[in-house]
């Protein structure tokens, strides 16, 4: 399970709140460095850390032209009494 820890890190950290991307745009945008850490890399493995991404709320997906996409969630603040009481 470590190494599905680190893809989902990896992901996020390629994922942007202000655009959505397409599977192909991900690829090209994770860290070479980083990337030649995991030993190997399939696409259902990103897929299946991208469900789960999605399923948590971390990231939503979107369809564009028929294709999927992803964006991460910003993170949702607390009430101010919230802050107080909590």
């Amino acid at each position: 399970m470590k190494n599905h820890n680190e893809l989902e890190h990896l992901l996020l950290e390629t994922l942007s709140f202000f655009e959505v991307m397409r599977f192909e745009q991900l690829v090209f945008d994770i860290d070479e460095s980083k990337l030649s850490t995991m030993n190997e890399l399939r696409r259902d493995q990103v897929e299946q850390a991208l469900e789960s991404l999605v399923r948590r709320k971390i990231v939503k997906k979107i369809k564009i032209d028929g294709e999927d996409g992803w964006q991460k969630v910003f993170p949702k603040k607390k009430n101010w009494i919230m802050k107080i009481f909590f």
